[in-house]
């Protein structure tokens, strides 16, 4: 049951990214910077699992995980402090 309920912090944190990039108007610029981030996450958890089993996939899977909430979250906690700049329309 407590399966059904786990949900990685990088999915809420890119979705509120992708969020503040469509209301911003720059979703083209931020879709690349979330694919690259993406495979970011592939390749640690590969390269963890290669390395060191499923440890080792646990363990590059969280390394990339920070790196992507590192690079995501400034946009984020400025789009919640009110503080996002959006251009007028």
């Amino acid at each position: 049951m407590a399966g059904f309920v786990f949900v990685p912090p990088i999915s809420l944190s890119s979705a509120l990214f992708a969020c503040g990039a469509r209301i911003m108007g720059t979703v083209g610029r931020e879709a690349i910077l979330i694919s690259a981030l993406s495979v970011l996450e592939l390749a640690g958890a590969a390269v963890g699992a290669l390395s060191g089993g499923l440890t080792g996939l646990t363990l590059g899977w969280v390394a990339a995980i920070a790196v992507e909430v590192v690079v995501l979250a400034p946009m984020v906690w400025r789009a919640y402090r009110g503080r996002l700049e959006v251009p007028a329309r």
